[in-house]
């Protein structure tokens, strides 16, 4: 470490030797003569931090235009630095975290890779994150990556299954209790809120817990202090919390089964994984994945090949995992079609043959007519889907394979208080 106290010893050093991470206050000597330190710094592609008590808005842009990476206000908390220091981590092991993704977390679809771009991109070392996805897409791995990758993987991360608990050991769980709390609890429990402390702490199906558990979650978040079951001694804990959920919490806020304050408090950041049948282009790769872990090697028939892509994978990765491991068991060299269970064998459905009209659309088709029932189907569509997108016309457009501007259009033409009645 090399120190400066003069803006021309500070230019010295840097023409002199070689850094990775440089602070500088700007006045040195004469005022404001540290951002001629920042420019070169830099120049010379040096992660670089202002360090002043000037907070005026105008100086603060000053810094950035000219290359600071964070401009920081005196006094600088301990809590600051780490985050300036896990963020110079992540920036300088970008292609060590890139081949950790890559090694962990197996695809190739295009809107997968850029939602895993964030992890490299933004730092969530101290964010609440929300994974969102169907059951089986890899929500725990992508939790672990992004604890191994913010806090490291020498930190605690404790995960739980909030679907396997009723109201009563959850508390225990997460809170922990002491002798006596309740019948049974014959000695202490540390709970896994207190063990997480300074790691992450990961809630797969945090949708399942209680309202009573949601509140003092939430307390707890907001407060940074815990009651163990049938203590009234406070605990201070400190750590990360990232949640999963297979289920639409928006849908459970509206019915009144999931806290709103909870929501936005965990949604700082939310991820989401798309099931296989929507990333197709990944599943040969998985299927190859799962079977070279294993020491015995097999091959899959085109005809095979073809078959697993047209499926529709309503576990997802779990499903392919279990599948290669029942060929292991059977000793297949060669995967046929009849290796395969037969739902997967069965062709898709063809939208001719599906019976996909319920009895009260029939009724609407017969009411309306083809042209107006088309456009209610429309409408509909278009609703929901930018619903679950929450108003992103970009990803819903997606979603529903149309262009931006077509949808758009569309969604000029929905206004003006047509038929509000929707298709059941």
């Amino acid at each position: 470490m090399s120190i400066a106290t003069s803006m021309k010893s500070g230019l010295a050093l840097l023409d002199e030797q070689l850094y990775d991470l440089a602070v500088f206050d700007l006045d040195l000597e004469e005022r404001f003569a540290g951002f001629k330190l920042v420019a070169k710094a830099k120049r010379l592609g040096l992660y670089n931090i202002i360090l002043s008590a000037n907070e005026s808005n105008d100086i603060v842009k000053e810094g950035y235009i000219l290359g600071c990476m964070d401009y920081l206000a005196k006094p600088i908390s301990s809590k600051a630095c780490d985050l300036v220091f896990q963020k110079f981590f992540l920036i300088n092991n970008t292609q060590k975290v890139e081949e950790m993704i890559q090694e962990r977390f197996i695809s190739v679809d295009p809107q997968t890779i850029d939602m895993l771009e964030i992890i490299k991109r933004i730092n969530l070392s101290e964010k609440t994150v929300l994974i969102t996805g169907e059951s089986g897409t890899g929500k725990t791995c992508l939790a672990q990556i992004i604890h191994d990758v913010t806090k490291g993987p020498d930190r605690p991360f404790i995960s739980l299954n909030c679907s396997q608990f009723n109201d009563l050991t959850i508390d225990s769980e997460l809170f922990g209790h002491v002798k006596g709390a309740f019948t049974g609890a014959i000695k202490d429990k540390m709970g896994l809120i207190e063990k997480s402390k300074g790691g992450t702490l990961f809630l797969d199906e945090v949708h399942s817990l209680s309202a009573r558990a949601q509140q003092k979650l939430l307390k707890t978040l907001d407060d940074g202090i815990i009651y163990p079951m049938g203590s009234e001694r406070p605990k201070s804990v400190k750590f990360r919390v990232i949640c999963a959920s297979c289920e639409q919490l928006e849908g459970l806020m509206a019915a009144g089964k999931f806290r709103q304050d909870l929501y936005f408090r965990i949604k700082t950041f939310e991820l989401h994984l798309r099931p296989l049948r929507e990333r197709k282009v990944d599943i040969l790769l998985l299927l190859q994945f799962y079977i070279n872990k294993g020491e015995r090697k097999m091959v899959l028939s085109s005809e095979v090949e073809k078959a697993l892509i047209n499926y529709h994978w309503p576990a997802n990765t779990r499903e392919i995992e279990d599948l290669v491991e029942n060929w292991n068991m059977q000793s297949v060299g060669i995967v046929q079609l009849e290796n395969l269970p037969a739902r997967m064998r069965a062709p898709a459905a063809s939208l001719a043959d599906a019976e996909f009209f319920t009895g009260e659309q029939c009724r609407m088709l017969n009411e309306l007519g083809l042209k107006e029932f088309t456009n209610l189907i429309k409408k509909t569509a278009i609703t929901k889907t930018l619903k679950e997108k929450n108003g992103k016309q970009v990803e819903a457009a997606r979603k529903l394979k149309m262009s931006k501007s077509a949808l758009s259009k569309a969604l000029d033409k929905m206004q003006g208080g047509q038929d509000e009645r929707r298709v059941l």
